[in-house]
């Protein structure tokens, strides 16, 4: 199969693609972008890295003002959500190594929607509402991480 990337179909699904990627990482609503029982979203940053570069190393196939514009997405990737991601990461193994057995043991019953609260608050000041959300995304993903792992290796009996 040859790929026409200026046939209707490819235009509109890259199309359709870039405005996502940019909704990603301009607009990302963690609440949102939730599904069903999750704590949290499972995308991150260097993933939508990887796509951007994929369609930046096929520069031929994309019209220019679409290659500026994932060149920008690039960046912001880069210089605002990797920072944000990586802060919120690291709070949440900040938190889950000075927390007793008991906190620990909480995490499993904690809403939701109390613990976003809560990661909000920890967010840099400077973060914009993006880069908030993704601080919150790495927070309650790597709790959540944390949780298993800890769920894991505790003996039966331990963790009530």
């Amino acid at each position: 199969m040859q790929l026409d990337p200026n046939s209707a179909h490819w235009c509109f699904a890259m199309g359709c693609a870039f405005e996502r990627l940019e909704e990603l990482i301009e607009r990302f609503n963690f609440e949102n972008e939730l599904s069903g029982h999750a704590r949290y979203v499972g995308i991150d940053p260097e993933y939508l890295a990887t796509v951007i570069d994929g369609f930046l190393s096929a520069r031929e196939h994309i019209p220019g003002g679409n290659q500026t514009q994932l060149e920008r997405l690039r960046n912001a990737i880069e210089q605002k959500i990797v920072p944000a991601y990586q802060a919120g990461k690291a709070a949440a193994q900040r938190w889950w190594q000075d927390s007793s057995v008991e906190e620990k043991a909480a995490f499993e019953e904690s809403e939701l929607s109390i613990l976003t609260d809560e990661t909000r608050k920890q967010a840099p000041p400077e973060l914009s509402e993006s880069a908030v959300n993704w601080f919150v995304e790495a927070y309650c993903r790597t709790m959540a991480m944390e949780w298993l792992y800890y769920v894991g290796n505790t003996p039966i009996g331990e963790i009530d």
